[in-house]
């Protein structure tokens, strides 16, 4: 991916202001590059837009860095719905007649 490139990110907090305006923005890559290298406590993850949703559900699992959903993989709120999100009309059409937007990067405070 180049640094020209845009990417929709999500900044789950549960408490405290979101870095990303709104909690949800387009931005380019370099920003978020530059938000991960700003702010050494956020983790970032990836998770697929299935084509035409009108909304996403962000999983405890979704927050875990790698070495954590290993460990708490077993356990029962791995699965929990931790926030709903309702995508703006631009993404969802940019999803469904473009393919655009296909990922969500979700940033969360690492624990």
């Amino acid at each position: 991916m180049t640094g020209s490139n845009k990417v929709l990110v999500y900044h789950y907090r549960h408490n405290g202001s979101p870095i990303i305006k709104d909690g949800l923005a387009t931005i380019k890559q370099e920003e978020l590059d530059q938000i991960l290298r700003d702010h050494p406590t956020l983790h970032s993850k990836s998770k697929r837009i299935p084509r035409g949703v009108m909304a996403v559900e962000i999983l405890q699992r979704d927050l875990l860095t790698p070495a954590q959903a290993t460990r708490f993989d077993r356990y029962p709120n791995a699965d929990a719905n931790v926030a709903g999100l309702t995508l703006p009309l631009y993404v969802v059409l940019g999803s469904a007649f473009a393919g655009k937007y296909a990922e969500l990067v979700i940033l969360s405070t690492k624990v």
